[in-house]
């Protein structure tokens, strides 16, 4: 009887522990990874990646962008100051910030210190996918929903978030550590164009740094009155031109 018994409870616990063990389980290493967890992969690679690139932007012009060895870095962006008549560079140095023009003439103003900020009227805000923002996505509890589409991701804001740490938008890498693309709300649409090249060992300043007053997005208001002044000096000296050529004639 006794053997009867323990036999009998054998047999129930080898079934208990059969049926927990299903054919349906897929095993874990063959689980697709979820977009959220490649994501934080993809910008954690992308923010030690270091390199030179040449972007279309959504903006006008194109946009470099020089990400060096030793962390400094530089954007440059065509046409984006004055009233589109000088390219600007954007840097950040072991010196702190600096804003490069190449008219007048090529030279760069410091606008800010090594900790501070761009001013907001003279940031193309384009730096801020590659220097800002891969922190962000590489942080696994920020507020955002990720997901696939076509290789790239696609950040949503939950539901219980109003702003998000990152604006809305796709992120693309070229499997390299490098952004492919990125079009997101505050700095537009960014693509690649062309291979990129190796990195700079440092960030070196296209101009000589002046004291003086940085360029803005628009012409000065003071030039636009020179070139009013100019162009009403010169109808009066073709009238009076002409007067003379009149009474000469006569």
């Amino acid at each position: 009887m006794f053997f009867t018994t323990v036999f009998s409870a054998a047999v129930i616990l080898a079934g208990c522990g059969t049926a927990t063990a299903t054919d349906d389980e897929t095993p874990e290493e063959d689980r697709p990874p979820s977009a959220r967890l490649e994501l934080t992969s993809a910008a954690a690679e992308a923010m030690d990646a270091r390199y030179s690139a040449e972007y279309e932007w959504s903006g006008g012009g194109n946009v470099t962008v020089d990400l060096a060895e030793d962390g400094t870095w530089m954007v440059g962006v065509e046409d984006w100051a004055l009233g589109g008549e000088a390219d600007v560079w954007i840097a950040w140095t072991t010196g702190g910030f600096y804003q490069c023009v190449d008219e007048p003439e090529e030279q760069c103003v410091k606008i800010a210190a090594i900790t501070g900020e761009i001013p907001e009227d003279l940031d193309p805000k384009v730096q801020l996918p590659f220097v800002r923002w891969l922190p962000r996505l590489a942080d696994q509890h920020a507020p955002f929903q990720v997901a696939w589409d076509d290789g790239c991701f696609v950040l949503n804001r939950t539901t219980v978030v109003v702003d998000t740490p990152v604006p809305e938008g796709s992120w693309c890498f070229d499997g390299e550590g490098a952004i492919e693309s990125v079009d997101v709300k505050d700095a537009g649409t960014l693509t690649l164009v062309g291979e990129k090249s190796e990195a700079p060992e440092t960030v070196e300043l296209p101009g000589q740094i002046v004291d003086g007053d940085p360029a803005g997005k628009e012409k000065p208001e003071e030039d636009e009155e020179e070139k009013k002044d100019d162009e009403s000096g010169e109808a009066e000296d073709g009238e009076e031109a002409g007067d003379a050529a009149s009474e000469s004639e006569g």
